[in-house]
């Protein structure tokens, strides 16, 4: 039996093929119930990649402004330690305000934030001596931070004490090197047809497909590329308390790591699938292939949204279930016009 392709994209024509597709007891999702999958949906899946929102250059002069001005962001570089430092700088802001706000942020104590300023500051002395034309002090500086947080795989970033905050800055909308997934295919099916069907029915636009894509457990584990051993694409699980959003949405992350000692390299704005197709070059699964596609891909027309959302309602996978809060509430039922049963009449609709 010859082994899966590492990635597998398919198109379906209707919201029944298409969730019927989704199920955890369909293949390729049945075939190894130790793959661990993953998903996430994606509305407009001709204008959207697997890449995290801090590491689109696209935007990347909107997340300087929003870091604040000042040397590094004035005279910032495409190496990793500029990137660190900002996404630094955004999750920094992101908790001071949080704070000003008397809100509560996971695990955030006086220590956790003595321990974030300590890492800032390293990172900030490595950024400066690349912009004074002495890097041949990030060796020295890379060992310092190493040491400091009791080791190589604690000093790369994100650091793990800093998950349950990077976590809850992207799920309110901050920029973070975090990629947002689901355990539950169905949850990412909500977020695939919701945006499209509102785009469909308010806004006049129409995009050409949704989809929801899976990542595999393997996908998800370290290979060899060249010298180093990359970290690839790692699976971050963070607990649920003090994040509803998370809990609701069955929620994970995965991301890319950076290593002290690549400080100095430039930045590594790969999207998951060429990752994932450089894995597969350099480094087979334990000399093994795989016995399910690293990543899947289930596509249907973007016109099918309504119908996936209306059926999507009838398991209770709702707005308001999803974002457990009071103006979730309202946007819910704003949302039961897209649950209404076939033959519903068309137009647009806002209370």
């Amino acid at each position: 039996m010859s082994a899966p392709q590492p990635i597998v994209e398919v198109s379906v024509d209707s919201a029944e093929q298409f969730l019927a597709a989704l199920s955890i007891h369909a293949p390729p999702f049945s075939t190894d119930p130790g793959a661990q999958w993953l998903f996430r949906g994606h509305d407009d899946d001709a204008n959207y990649d697997l890449t995290p929102t801090s590491l689109r250059a696209d935007r990347l002069d909107v997340y300087r402004m929003m870091a604040g001005r000042g040397t590094l962001a004035d005279h910032f570089q495409d190496r990793e330690v500029f990137q660190v430092w900002l996404e630094l700088q955004l999750l920094m802001r992101f908790l001071v305000r949080a704070d000003e706000c008397g809100l509560t942020v996971p695990d955030m104590t006086a220590e956790s934030w003595a321990r974030m300023h300590a890492y800032a500051a390293h990172v900030d002395r490595m950024a400066r001596c690349v912009l004074g034309g002495d890097e041949q002090r990030l060796p020295a500086l890379a060992a310092e931070l190493e040491q400091a947080f009791e080791s190589a795989d604690h000093a790369r970033w994100p650091h793990p004490f800093f998950y349950p905050q990077l976590a809850l800055a992207r799920h309110h909308g901050l920029p973070t090197r975090f990629l947002d997934w689901s355990r539950s295919p169905r949850v990412a099916a909500y977020f695939a047809a919701s945006v499209a069907a509102r785009r469909q029915y308010e806004a006049g636009h129409q995009t050409r497909w949704i989809s929801v894509w899976g990542i595999s457990r393997y996908a998800r584990l370290p290979w060899q590329e060249g010298p180093r051993r990359h970290a690839g694409v790692e699976s971050i699980r963070v607990p649920n308390v003090g994040n509803r959003n998370l809990f609701a949405q069955w929620g994970e992350f995965t991301a890319t790591r950076v290593d002290p000692k690549s400080f100095d390299q430039p930045i590594d704005r790969r999207t998951v699938e060429e990752l994932v197709k450089r894995r597969t070059e350099h480094s087979p699964h334990e000399g093994e292939q795989p016995p399910v596609p690293l990543l899947y891909c289930i596509r249907t027309p973007a016109n099918q949204a309504m119908e996936v959302l209306y059926r999507l309602s009838r398991e209770g996978i709702m707005k308001h279930r999803l974002f457990p809060e009071l103006v979730s509430v309202v946007d819910s039922i704003v949302e039961d016009w897209y649950h209404l049963p076939p033959g519903r009449p068309s137009g647009s609709w806002t209370p």
